[in-house]
């Protein structure tokens, strides 16, 4: 669990650079919707001082793409910034808990003994981990790609099981240390090496 002043510290630390790398150049504010909502990303970060809760939750209208980071030429890298606003918001609990569980209730079907699987062969030390979204939307190019992938990786495993992005994305950081790790635990037990995503 992160504390309270470790959380202000890093969004103080990301908030400096943002500022300090940010040339309000206007390249990103052309690309993004929530930037051409928003304002650019030094003026978000100025503003924190000044917006209060209501600039924290700001950061949620943003998709966390990373476009802005990739375009900038100054190397600025706001998604960073706007992620750790969301989290920011979370310790503060300013998002209303029912509103979050609402949202991870994808997070928790995908993860339930329904839709995951755990195929581990012996010898296995490569799995092929997409997420718990693309085998139920998408099932006939999941197929695909696991023949694909089964055709040159002798052994090679299949996890079907959420990646916790919803609790990731919402700025729920202990949520998501806690499903990730447990994942990240259990492939690291059974000698797993390589996870192959999608």
């Amino acid at each position: 669990m992160v504390s309270k002043e470790v959380g202000v510290e890093k969004l103080a630390a990301l908030r400096a650079g943002v500022v300090e790398k940010c040339a309000d150049c206007g390249l990103c504010v052309q690309e993004c919707a929530f930037l051409a909502t928003e304002g650019s990303p030094k003026k978000i970060a100025e503003s924190l001082d000044s917006g209060g809760s209501k600039k924290l939750l700001a950061a949620f209208g943003c998709s966390l793409c990373g476009l802005c980071g990739a375009v900038c030429p100054f190397g600025a890298e706001p998604a960073s910034l706007f992620l750790e606003m969301r989290r920011e918001a979370v310790r503060q609990k300013l998002v209303p808990g029912k509103l979050l569980s609402r949202l991870t209730a994808f997070e928790r079907l995908g993860a339930s003994r329904a839709f995951s699987l755990y195929r581990l062969p012996d010898g296995c030390d490569t799995v092929f981990f997409p997420g718990c979204s693309l085998p139920g939307s998408r099932p006939e190019p999941f197929k695909w790609a696991l023949e694909r992938l089964a055709e040159k990786i002798p052994n090679l495993g299949v996890v079907l099981d959420c990646c916790s992005k919803p609790s990731h994305d919402l700025g729920m950081e202990e949520s998501f240390s806690a499903s990730f790790g447990e994942l990240k635990g259990f492939l690291l037990e059974n000698g797993i090496k390589r996870v192959l995503v999608a």
